[in-house]
C-alpha cells in the first residue's frame, strides 16, 4: 500500500508488482506514510500534505469498502491554521494519536470504519504553536515528538498532558527513536540546520523518562540556498539502531550541504555519543536507512540518496560494498521483508530489490 503525491492510494502485488486493487484518490497530495490499523480492522489512514485543494486534512479508509469513511479537515481551533498532516498517527490500545502540523496532538476513539474524537494536547512555546511534522515514538503511557521550532515533546497518552519538553534548537522533523537499555528508556534524535543557517545538526540521546540529555553529537553542515529555493541541512529521517555485530551503534543519514549538495551516513557511539565514522555519499539523503544482519550477525546498511543512488555498506566500518544509481530520488525509507526492500523514487517508479 502505497501514498503518492499525485493524490492516490495505491495497492501493489508484492510479489509481482502488479496492481491488487483499484487506487483510491483522496483529492491532495500525500507526503507522509500511510498507516495500516495494526489491528487489521480494515482501517487506514492517510494524512494530506499539500492543499492542491481544499479543504485538506487527516482522513481514514475503510479497505474492506475500499472507500473513505472519517476526514478532518482544518481545525478551527487550532493555534496554527495550517492543516497537513505529514507524520504517521500511531495505534495505542483503542486509540489512534495523530500529530498534525497546526500545533496539536488529537486522540481518537478507533472502531472499525469509525473515529470519534477523544481528546486534544494543543501547545505553544514562547507564544507560538509549532507544527509536528514527526511521528510519535511510544513507551508505556508516554508519547514522543518533535516540532519545527526544535522541541522535543514528552506527554502522557492518558490525560495528554505535557511531562517534559527538551529544546533541541532547529527544526526537528525526524521521529524519535526508543531504546531501552539496561532498563531505561532513552530517546535518540537529530535536529535539521534550517532557522541556524549555517552551524552543526544536534543529535541527542535523552532519558526518555525525565529528558535529561546523556550526550549531544554535532555535525557540520549548513542551509544552502540555490536560485530562489533552500535546502536545509542535518536530519531529517528516523536513525536506525544498530544489531548484531553492530549492537553498539545508532545510525542515520545527514545532510551536510558543505562541499554542494553533500551528505554522509553517520554512525554514533550509543554508550560515548563519539562519531565513529562518516561515510560520504554522492547526494543528501532524506530517507531512513535500514538494516540487514547475515547468519554470521554481521549487519550491513541499505540506504538511497536524493539523486537516485542505492548503497549497501557495511555496518562495523562503514565501508561501501555497493552502490548503483537506480532511481530518480529516493526521498521515502524503505520496507524491509527478509532480504528483500521495495522503496518509492520520484519520477512514478517504485523498485523491489532483493539483497544476496
Amino acid at each position: 500500500m502505497v501514498g503518492s503525491l499525485y493524490g492516490s492510494v495505491y495497492f501493489i502485488d508484492f510479489e509481482t508488482g502488479a496492481t491488487s486493487r483499484k487506487a483510491i484518490p483522496v483529492g491532495n497530495p500525500i507526503k507522509g506514510t500511510i498507516s495500516l490499523d495494526p489491528t487489521l480492522n480494515g482501517n487506514l489512514y492517510v494524512g494530506q500534505g499539500v492543499p492542491g485543494k481544499r479543504p485538506f486534512g487527516a482522513l481514514a479508509i475503510d479497505l474492506y469498502k475500499n472507500e473513505q469513511f472519517h476526514f478532518f479537515a482544518e481545525d478551527p481551533k487550532a493555534q496554527r491554521r495550517w492543516g497537513a498532516y505529514d507524520s504517521s498517527p500511531l495505534r495505542v490500545g483503542r486509540f489512534l494519536f495523530r500529530p498534525g502540523e497546526n500545533g496539536g496532538i488529537y486522540k481518537l476513539i478507533v472502531q472499525p470504519g469509525k473515529l470519534t474524537m477523544h481528546s486534544v494536547l494543543r501547545y505553544t512555546v514562547r507564544g507560538a504553536a509549532p507544527g509536528i511534522e514527526s511521528s510519535m515514538a511510544v513507551y508505556a503511557n508516554y508519547g514522543f515528538t518533535a516540532d519545527n521550532h526544535g522541541n522535543i515533546l514528552a506527554f502522557n497518552l492518558d490525560t495528554m498532558k505535557p511531562v517534559w519538553m527538551y529544546a533541541l534548537g532547529d527544526d526537528t522533523d525526524a521521529t524519535p527513536v526508543i531504546a531501552v537499555e539496561n532498563g531505561v528508556p532513552y530517546l535518540y534524535v537529530g535536529c535539521e540546520i534550517d532557522l541556524q543557517d549555517a552551524g552543526a545538526a544536534k543529535f541527542v540521546k535523552l532519558n526518555a523518562l525525565d529528558g535529561t540529555r546523556i550526550w549531544q553529537a554535532d555535525i557540520e553542515g549548513r542551509r544552502k540556498n540555490i536560485d530562489k529555493k533552500h535546502f536545509d541541512g542535518g536530519f531529517y529521517a528516523s536513525a536506525i539502531l544498530g544489531t548484531g555485530n553492530c549492537e553498539d551503534l545508532i545510525f542515520s543519514n545527514c545532510v551536510k550541504n558543505t562541499n554542494g549538495q553533500n551528505g554522509v551516513l553517520v554512525a554514533i557511539d550509543r554508550r560515548s555519543g563519539k562519531i565513529v565514522y562518516e561515510t560520504p555519499l554522492k547526494y543528501y539523503a532524506w530517507s531512513s536507512p535500514v538494516r540487514f544482519t547475515n547468519e554470521r550477525g554481521e549487519m550491513f546498511i541499505v540506504t538511497g540518496d536524493c539523486s537516485g543512488n542505492l548503497y549497501i555498506i557495511n555496518g562495523k566500518d562503514g565501508k561501501i560494498i555497493a552502490s548503483s544509481r537506480i532511481g530518480s530520488n529516493f526521498e521515502s525509507s524503505p520496507v524491509v521483508v527478509g532480504n528483500t526492500l521495495v522503496v518509492g523514487s520520484r519520477g512514478n517508479s517504485i523498485f523491489k530489490i532483493k539483497i544476496q
